[in-house]
């Protein structure tokens, strides 16, 4: 024989209550929202991963581009990180101007070279201009006595340029003195 008593059946659990229409509603709100939520940061990961290696791409093409302007003899002003850079004092040598904006406004004795989103000239230019970016302008007082080299979407000449308006480019508005 045996002390141990059987154990008593368990109690049944109460029975489960149906969800209201509102509580199902709400229910299926946070689980939308929480599924557009992990949606959007997904995309913002994403998006942020191309933007990143866009970023990279244009740093790498522009230290490709500076090092064969290097190359050439020519002295490096500025940089990628540089936001605009002025010249109104009269420059002498080959020189690379890299920054987001380049404004020449002096006179130049010598080839330069120019890496930005946009440029304008307004003074005058005794040798080349070598352009890599999206626009470029030769205003009504700018002077190039050389070569104007472009890789640009825009080309804008109101100026003068003496010798030969090369390259790639998407538009050109040439109203002005070229020979």
């Amino acid at each position: 024989m045996s002390d141990t008593m059987p154990m008593p059946p368990l109690p049944e659990p109460p029975a489960k209550k149906p969800m209201s229409s509102n509580q199902k509603w709400l229910m299926g709100c946070g689980i939308g929202c929480l599924v557009m939520t992990l949606v959007l940061l997904g995309g913002c990961a994403i998006l942020g991963f191309f933007a990143k290696k866009g970023i990279d791409y244009i740093k790498q093409q522009v230290e490709i581009m500076s090092q064969d302007f290097i190359g050439r003899g020519y002295e490096q002003m500025g940089s990628i990180a540089t936001p605009e850079i002025t010249i109104t004092d009269q420059a002498s040598g080959k020189k690379l101007y890299i920054a987001t904006s380049v404004d020449i406004s002096a006179d130049c004795d010598s080839d330069i070279a120019i890496i930005a989103t946009d440029a304008r000239i307004s003074g005058r230019v005794a040798g080349a201009v070598h352009f890599r970016g999206q626009q470029i302008v030769i205003e009504p007082t700018g002077v190039i006595e050389g070569d104007l080299d472009v890789s640009a979407v825009t080309v804008i000449i109101e100026g003068a340029v003496n010798g030969k308006v090369q390259g790639v480019y998407s538009h050109l508005s040439d109203g002005a003195q070229t020979p």
